[in-house]
């Protein structure tokens, strides 16, 4: 069956760098709580999912109308994370005393660059695969 799935070079790249991501986030001195591992791990088969469908019809008609809740759901679970941690970061580098407030502002919109960076191009494969099907249910009615 893995035989089967092909994708280009750069998604198979995507795909083991958010891996890596969300193995290094349990090296992290801040403990997470079974809900966010949960909802991380979560979160990380759907990206990988989507993005296999997107370029494996096959994994795409296995899906079906379930690509649905996995993009929605996966996309809140990434917007309501990502405004805790923006939180959490925020009061992080508020103890940085050597830092003025320019250069926390920088920090965090890195930080938060990065994590949208790593994350939206997953969900956009959903998007994507979620208007491919609307328009071949839509196409063939």
């Amino acid at each position: 069956m893995f035989t089967l799935i092909s994708m280009p070079l750069w998604a198979w790249l995507y795909l083991v760098l958010v891996l890596i991501v969300f193995i290094a986030g349990f090296f992290t001195e801040y403990k997470r709580d079974f809900y966010e591992i949960s909802g991380s791990v979560l979160s990380l088969f759907s990206i990988c999912a989507l993005v296999v469908a997107l370029f494996n019809p096959f994994v795409a008609v296995f899906l079906g109308w379930f690509v649905f809740p996995i993009t929605v759901i996966g996309l809140y679970w990434e917007y309501s994370r990502s405004e805790r941690e923006i939180v959490f970061a925020r009061t992080r580098l508020a103890q940085e005393i050597d830092l003025d407030d320019d250069e926390r502002e920088f920090l965090l919109n890195i930080a938060i660059g990065l994590n949208v960076l790593l994350v939206v191009p997953g969900y956009v494969a959903g998007l994507i695969i979620c208007f491919n099907l609307l328009g071949n249910f839509l196409g063939g009615a």
